[in-house]
Formats: C-alpha cells, structure tokens, sequence
C-alpha cells in the first residue's frame, strides 16, 4: 500500500489538491491533536515512506495498538527509540516486541532498561537480557532503574564485571 499525503482547499465551488512533501506533513502531524480521534490517520501515517513522517507520528500518545507494533519494528533506529520513548507504547507492546526492539540496539537497550516498569512483561527473558547485556551502559541504566527490585540489583551489585555497575547496584538496594 502506498501512502501519499495531500492538501486539499475548497469553497464549495473550486477544489484544489497539492501534494504534500514529507516536511510539510512532519509539520502538520506536529500540529495534530493527540487523541484517540486521530488513530486511524496515526495508523495511515505510521506506513508512510519517509521515516521522518514516521518519525513525527511515533511521538504520538494515542497511536493504535498495530501502529506502535510497527513503529517498534521499523527499519529507522530513530523510529524505534522515538515510539518507545511513549509511555502508552511502552504499555501496549507485547514481552516479544519489547525483546526484539531491545537486541537491536544498544541505545534501544538502555531506554528499555530505563523505563523497564513500563512495559508488560511476563516473564524474566527481557530482564535477563539487559542483566547480561555486554554494553555497560545498558547494564548501569538497569542497576540505576528504582522498580526493579532488590533481588535483581543484589544479584548486580555482586556479580556483574563492571565496578561502576556494581556501584550503582549497591547505592539503589533498599
């Protein structure tokens, strides 16, 4: 399916169409209101060819459920850390989209171990993932993140190779 975007003027009597380009649509998402009336053009736009237009619609808080799974899986980086930036995306993808979205990219990672109480996660896989991730960034967003609770970051503060993880571990155990 392709997706084009176009800008039309009437009065009734005349009717023009011009095609919109990709920074004027960016702009007009930009000004959209953000709400659930919107989510079936949030969902149009979440396929268009141009990942800045993307780009601009993954920053929505009311995108449909099939939008955020695309969005998350999107060939842009840019994309993916835009759309998981969202709490209510966080909220609605599944423990496998969270997983894949994670292995892609450390930067992906990180923001997942950041703001892992967010996602609806059903088992350890994640979890385990970005307690053995071998970017030490990954690992310190997770020993800093205060929901994960004491087992896991004992389990860091003793175990983990890195000082400074070990470090932040400590400093979070209640």
């Amino acid at each position: 399916m392709t997706v084009t975007a176009q800008l039309i003027v009437s009065n009734g009597d005349q009717r023009f169409a011009i095609e919109l380009t990709s920074q004027a649509l960016c702009a007009t998402v930009a000004k959209l209101p953000d709400n659930t009336s919107q989510s079936g053009l949030f969902d149009l736009l979440s396929r268009y060819p141009d990942s800045q237009v993307r780009f601009a619609v993954a920053g929505m808080e009311n995108l449909p459920n099939e939008a955020v799974e695309r969005l998350a899986a999107d060939s842009s980086l840019m994309v993916v850390l835009q759309v998981m930036k969202s709490k209510a995306a966080r909220q609605s993808m599944n423990p496998g989209q969270v997983h894949t979205a994670a292995l892609r990219d450390p930067e992906v990672a990180a923001l997942v171990a950041a703001t892992l109480e967010d996602f609806n996660l059903d088992g350890d896989t994640v979890l385990a993932y970005l307690e053995n991730h071998p970017d030490t960034h990954v690992r310190a967003k997770l020993a800093g993140n205060p929901f994960i609770g004491n087992a896991v970051l004992r389990r860091i503060a003793t175990g983990d190779r890195d000082a400074r993880v070990r470090e932040i571990a400590g400093d979070m155990v209640v």
